[in-house]
């Protein structure tokens, strides 16, 4: 039988990313269900206690490790958002980083676990705890180029593609099949490629262009936030 690693003395920072870094790489392979602390801390030469003085539980560190991997995401998109970098094809590989990373990679599926499980209520996780910084980034750039739309048409947009992106990574296989348009694997990778690039043009387009006018909101009703 295999000895577990020698346990050598670590800082906090770096126990924690140690940490980090074996659950995310369990949790891509294999799912939350799979995720066992003692095993974990057995593989990183740590004790269970250490794992559970930083994460809290299984919850707190699967919900860690879906952060750690938006914050990065949401980083390079602001990133690029605040270079201006949303010219054509740019934009469809925005959106397909994104999906790499909430499918390929696995974060989607951990988040819905995280909300099913009772983990998350209200409070926002992935990305949804910055889209309201994504939305005033590109709401800027609208402004920029003179496009006449309130905050609100912007952050609708902003959860549009938020809503696509996070189903296309769940249901995306079967729903493509569902709608005859792919057969096998490599047909639908193509299929979603495209899809990806149609709805980035969808979404540029829209962008690029003032709203057309609401329709007369009704007495009493809240108004819409303008900036």
């Amino acid at each position: 039988m295999a000895k577990p690693p020698r346990r050598t003395r670590r800082t906090a920072e770096e126990a924690r990313e140690l940490i980090l870094d074996a659950a995310e790489a369990q949790l891509v392979k294999h799912g939350p269900d799979s995720l066992r602390l003692v095993q974990l801390a057995e593989e990183v030469g740590l004790s269970h206690p250490a794992i559970l003085h930083h994460f809290g539980n299984r919850e707190g560190l699967v919900r860690a490790v879906v952060e750690r991997a938006m914050g990065r995401l949401e980083g390079q998109i602001v990133e690029s958002l605040r270079a201006g970098d949303l010219h054509e094809g740019a934009d469809a590989a925005l959106l397909a980083r994104v999906f790499r990373v909430l499918a390929d990679e696995g974060h989607a599926r951990l988040m819905v676990w995280l909300y099913l499980s009772g983990a998350i209520t209200r409070d926002p996780i992935g990305p949804g705890r910055k889209l309201e910084l994504i939305a005033g980034t590109i709401h800027e750039l609208r402004r920029g180029r003179g496009v006449a739309a309130d905050l609100e048409d912007t952050t609708f947009t902003v959860l549009l593609a938020s809503y696509a992106l996070l189903g296309n990574a769940i249901a995306g296989v079967p729903l493509r099949r569902g709608a005859g348009l792919a057969d096998d694997d490599e047909t639908g990778a193509r299929v979603n490629a495209r899809f990806l690039a149609w709805f980035a043009r969808l979404l540029r387009e829209h962008l690029e262009r003032a709203p057309a006018p609401a329709a007369p909101t009704a007495p009493g009703s809240r108004g819409k936030r303008r900036r």
